[in-house]
C-alpha cells in the first residue's frame, strides 16, 4: 500500500487515451478500442489448429500504448484492461462459445479449449516480475471456465521481439 502511494506520487495514474486522472484507461477511451472484425485462416502446419483469432490491431495507437505499458512499463493493471478487451472480443465470436467446447475428433466428444500462456525465460520473468500472458490467460480462464495449462516451459533466453528488425 505504501509502495502504491509512492508510485502514484511519482508517476500519477492517468488515462493513456485522454489523460484523465485515476485510470489507466477510462471507460470512454476503452470504448474507442477497436476489435479486429475478422478471423484469419492460415496455412497452419499443426493439424488440430484451424484458426487464429486476432482481437485487435497493434497499429491502433491506444491499444499499442496499453500493451507497451503492460509489458515494458510493468503495469499489471493494464493486463486487467487488456483481459477485459479479450473477454469482450471472445464473447463475440460465433463458434461454440455457449458451451465453450470444440469437437475432439479422436474421442468424438466435446472438449473445452485449453488456455496455454506462453512462458517467459527465467531471466525475463525475474526482470519483469510477472508473465503477461499468464495474467491474460488467468482472466480468460476465470471468465469462460476454460482449463489453464501452465506446463509449457521456455527453453533458453531470446532477445525481445520488440528490438528485432523486420
Amino acid at each position: 500500500m505504501l509502495k502504491s502511494f509512492f508510485l502514484n506520487l511519482l508517476f500519477p495514474l492517468e488515462c493513456l487515451g485522454c489523460g484523465r486522472e485515476k485510470f489507466w484507461l477510462c471507460e470512454t477511451c476503452f470504448r474507442k478500442l477497436k476489435f479486429n472484425g475478422a478471423t484469419k485462416d492460415f496455412n497452419l502446419r499443426a493439424p488440430n489448429l484451424k484458426k487464429i483469432f486476432i482481437a485487435g490491431d497493434y497499429d491502433d495507437p491506444l491499444l499499442a500504448k496499453l500493451i507497451k505499458k503492460f509489458k515494458y512499463g510493468f503495469i499489471t493493471a493494464c493486463g486487467q484492461i487488456l483481459a477485459r478487451f479479450l473477454i469482450l472480443f471472445w464473447s463475440g465470436q460465433s463458434w461454440s462459445i455457449e458451451t465453450g467446447a470444440v469437437k475432439n475428433r479422436d474421442a468424438n466428444k466435446d472438449v473445452p479449449p485449453i488456455l496455454i500462456p506462453l512462458p517467459l525465460s527465467g531471466k525475463r520473468r525475474r526482470w519483469r516480475g510477472f508473465n503477461q500472458t499468464e495474467i491474460l490467460a488467468r482472466e480468460l480462464s476465470a471468465s469462460f471456465a476454460y482449463p489453464l495449462n501452465q506446463e509449457l516451459k521456455r527453453a533458453g533466453h531470446r532477445p525481445p521481439q520488440a528490438g528485432l528488425s523486420e
